[in-house]
């Protein structure tokens, strides 16, 4: 098994680990190390990856707030002063 990767393929959704991958990148900005992008990359690809029904409910939250940074237990998301007022 590739260092990378947490665990086998989703049956049916073979993209789905590059996908968490790519939005890992693009969730933690261009001002953080390659190892912490990775590092992120493969805790979210744990999370989302597990199983299709934890994979459709990370999609879900991607698609309505792309730039967050969704965990287990914690979701960090920009300071929005109308949201969060």
């Amino acid at each position: 098994m590739n260092q990378l990767y947490a665990g086998p393929v989703l049956p049916g959704r073979p993209e789905a680990r590059f996908e968490c991958y790519a939005r890992a990148y693009a969730g933690c900005g261009p001002f953080t190390t390659k190892a912490y992008r990775r590092s992120y990359g493969r805790i979210y690809e744990a999370l989302c990856c597990k199983n299709h029904l934890m994979n459709d409910k990370y999609n879900k939250l991607f698609q309505e707030r792309p730039n967050d940074i969704v965990g287990r237990h914690v979701r960090l998301e920009a300071l929005d002063a109308t949201r969060h007022v």
